[in-house]
């Protein structure tokens, strides 16, 4: 567990994602605006989701942390390798083979704590914890939206690259941190 402290003063404890951990984090996806709900896509953010995140323990190749504040979960960070399917074949139109040492990433903070800058101040960490992994470089999962110019922000304040550009329902940006 590392402690940090946010610019605003509040004491916070980012942690690897346990067992015991699946009510807090079902809570902490329940309470999610639309809004936020809407600019992630790598899983459900249901209670049962959740539940079922931390029943899979050790099965889970993903490398799941939470960010807690007087024991509730204000922040999720999904890591997982290697990275697959479209990813992979989006990457290759920009020129960069993904490999074994790639992450992709995938971060929410609840409503409440956005643009207070608690992901700047967690980014670090997290950036270090990969790369005690021997982790190469990082990407962003399903890349960002181009319209969540707080989270592009955040993304090239922690040294992040726009890669290229592609649509879905919505224009995303693929963005990719060189660890070593």
């Amino acid at each position: 567990m590392i402690e940090i402290t946010s610019p605003d003063g509040l004491p916070l404890h980012l942690t690897i994602l346990s067992r015991e951990d699946g009510h807090r984090l079902g809570a902490f996806f329940e309470a999610l605006s639309p809004e936020t709900r809407q600019r992630y896509g790598p899983h459900p953010l249901t209670v049962n989701y959740a539940q079922f995140l931390c029943q899979r323990g050790e099965q889970d190749t993903s490398v799941r942390l939470i960010l807690l504040h007087s024991h509730q979960v204000v922040g999720y960070f999904l890591f997982e390798r290697p990275i697959q399917g479209k990813e992979v074949e989006r990457y290759q139109t920009y020129g960069i083979a993904l490999g074994a040492h790639d992450y992709s990433f995938a971060p929410v903070i609840a409503d409440s704590h956005q643009s207070k800058g608690i992901a700047t101040q967690v980014m670090p960490f997290l950036i270090q914890a990969l790369k005690t992994r021997n982790a190469r470089r990082l990407i962003l999962m399903w890349g960002t939206q181009a319209t969540n110019l707080r989270a592009r922000r955040l993304y090239e304040s922690a040294g992040f690259q726009e890669i290229g550009r592609f649509h879905t329902e919505v224009e995303n940006i693929d963005m990719l941190l060189q660890l070593v």
